[in-house]
């Protein structure tokens, strides 16, 4: 016990020990009631299923960090969509140079007004 009266004695008032949980367990006192001792016992086997190891926590962090960004994304596009804004059609107007062979025929230019009518032709073919 003499031990934690000095470890303690150097922290001032309002100090907080910086690592807790390198410090061995302080002992039960004798006088805690019935219920509260079995609270104490029965905490570690609780806790027991639930530690993990520094990359399996940092994993499951990623993973829910991946899942909150996708999860946003997908709630920004359907707020667009909404709105009328069409996100997907702009991705794919996005790029000018390539040319979609199956929406439209390539380098296609259409013939400049000629000096003639020719509404006729037109109208029987």
């Amino acid at each position: 016990m003499a031990e934690w009266s000095t470890e303690f004695a150097k922290l001032m008032a309002g100090d907080f020990d910086p690592n807790p949980e390198s410090k061995p367990a302080l002992p039960v006192p004798v006088d805690m009631d019935e219920w509260e001792m079995e609270t104490i016992f029965q905490a570690p086997a609780g806790l027991a299923s639930t530690r993990k190891g520094k990359k399996a926590k940092r994993k499951a962090r990623e993973k829910q960090l991946q899942e909150a960004t996708r999860l946003a994304s997908l709630e920004k596009t359907r707020e667009l969509k909404a709105a009328g804004i069409d996100v997907l059609q702009q991705r794919k107007t996005k790029s000018k140079r390539i040319i979609d062979y199956n929406a439209e025929i390539p380098f296609q230019r259409k013939p400049p007004q000629g000096f003639y009518d020719i509404t006729d032709f037109d109208q029987k073919s």
